[in-house]
């Protein structure tokens, strides 16, 4: 499946960057996503990771409630936490497997 973000960090300005899931075991990400649209029933349109407010709204999740929200997920299963710096990594090393200049990244 292909998973289109208009807005990416990692795609360039106005572009789309487009990501290739394959259906796993026990960490699936399709039925992760197909979760996230159960319990957040956003349009296309919104954020990826959004919630919902008191009044029904849906709003953009931040950097700390995202990363609060996989911590916790990721604690309860005993796993350890993660950082914001783990998903900036992966954003770079992106583009230099695509030998994008290093002083534009």
């Amino acid at each position: 499946a292909c998973l289109d973000l208009p807005s990416a960090k990692t795609a360039w300005m106005g572009d789309t960057q487009s990501v290739f899931l394959n259906k796993q075991g026990d960490l699936c990400p399709l039925s992760a996503l197909r979760n996230l649209a159960s319990v957040v029933p956003a349009l296309a349109s919104n954020p990826l990771f959004s919630w919902r407010d008191s009044k029904g709204d849906i709003q953009p999740m931040a950097k700390i409630q995202a990363l609060e929200c996989i911590n916790s997920i990721l604690m309860a299963w005993g796993w350890g936490t993660t950082f914001g710096h783990s998903f900036q990594i992966d954003g770079v090393s992106f583009y230099l497997t695509k030998k994008i200049n290093p002083e534009i990244i």
